[in-house]
């Protein structure tokens, strides 16, 4: 008979293996999805569609996503979640009594205050600094990161 018992210590020390994840799998998940993606060559579909007025840009996108399961992203729904979600951090202020949640809904006050001022400047429009943020947000939010997007 074999004994396939092994004691959890020579593993550790006598084992000759390379440990990637020696604290534990939660501290360091972010590496094992990045192994897994990368081994497997599971890489997020990234595509922007490009063309004139009226020619079909968003029909072909919504098609894209309804296929692949991607995320469409529309210049104006960014917009208007990153706002939505700036309220809501703004909101925490008066229902909240926590030092950190004021700080971040102080922050979020201050940058809606930021964007009206800026909105009335610019007839409407926002900065392109603030659309820059909004994107980089949503681009670098786990769902587009790890499914990926179409840019509308």
């Amino acid at each position: 008979s074999v004994n396939l018992r092994l004691e959890g210590t020579w593993i550790k020390d006598g084992g000759k293996f390379e440990w990637a994840a020696e604290s534990g799998i939660l501290e360091n998940i972010a590496t094992v999805c990045d192994e897994y993606k990368r081994t497997r060559g599971l890489l997020p579909i990234r595509l922007c569609v490009m063309g004139p007025p009226a020619a079909g840009k968003s029909l072909i996108a919504s098609q894209l996503c309804q296929h692949y399961k991607l995320h469409h992203l529309k210049i104006a729904d960014v917009i208007q979640q990153a706002i939505e979600k700036l309220e809501k951090q703004a909101a925490r202020a008066e229902s909240e009594d926590g030092e950190e949640d004021d700080e971040s809904a102080q922050q979020a006050q201050e940058t809606l205050d930021l964007l009206n001022e800026s909105k009335q400047e610019n007839n409407d429009r926002y900065e392109d600094q603030y659309i820059i943020q909004f994107f980089t947000e949503k681009l670098m939010s786990m769902p587009c990161q790890n499914q990926g997007f179409v840019l509308d």
